[in-house]
């Protein structure tokens, strides 16, 4: 996966918080120029999704096919702390253009994004936004020309977190059509509370059981 490819899986040296001064913490219904970080050392995998192969048919001009490549894991350069789950994307286009890619769903969860220059035959995003329905949003239309068409690709689309699950989720490639492919959301841990709850339905029932098969015996 070339996510990873050059990336290796170091272990997490840092404990506790960390804040780089590169963080680009992203509001609700805000916008934001993503910063360029240096470097993405430190990166434990916990889920990968293999390359997904993506195509859209607009009403006009050639489809929109290339690679969505996604992944998830923890990142010592994660501001909200290094064991919070910080989601990658990086979008290759093969044929036609590509002006925004989206991950959702991050509703309720703090967000910081960056990213990272993948090669010389990549484009930065020129901004990034969240929308109320938790949806985060890479940009790469005008002003600036950096589309990405044939043979383009993302930077490293980075996307922080204060989550410590994660499940199943999608991202997007949009131009004048919409391609959506599998990959990974944040999901709220369970409370105590509510643990205990059903820990307790669970002992409810297995009494229960055992009283039926000492009736049965």
């Amino acid at each position: 996966m070339k996510i990873l490819s050059g990336i290796p899986v170091l272990a997490l040296l840092m404990v506790g918080a960390v804040t780089p001064s590169f963080a680009t913490s992203l509001p609700v219904n805000g916008t934001v120029v993503p910063n360029t970080v240096a470097t993405f050392f430190g990166f434990n995998t916990l889920g990968v999704i293999a390359s997904e192969s993506y195509s859209a048919t607009p009403a006009s001009g050639p489809p929109d096919t290339g690679t969505i490549e996604t992944a998830v894991g923890t990142w010592s350069g994660n501001p909200f702390g290094p064991n919070d789950l910080t989601f990658v994307y990086i979008v290759l286009a093969s044929s036609g253009d590509v002006t925004r890619v989206t991950g959702s769903d991050f509703a309720g969860f703090n967000i910081d994004v960056e990213q990272l220059a993948e090669g010389s035959n990549s484009n930065p995003a020129i901004s990034a936004d969240l929308n109320s329905l938790g949806v985060v949003g890479f940009n790469f239309t005008p002003p600036v020309s950096n589309e990405l068409g044939p043979g383009k690709e993302t930077y490293l689309l980075i996307v922080n977190t204060n989550a410590t699950i994660f499940t199943a989720g999608t991202v997007s490639v949009i131009d004048a059509a919409t391609a959506t492919d599998p990959a990974f959301e944040p999901t709220v841990a369970p409370e105590p509370s509510t643990l205990s709850l059903l820990g307790t339905g669970l002992l409810a029932v297995g009494a229960g059981l055992r009283r039926r098969m000492r009736r049965a015996v």
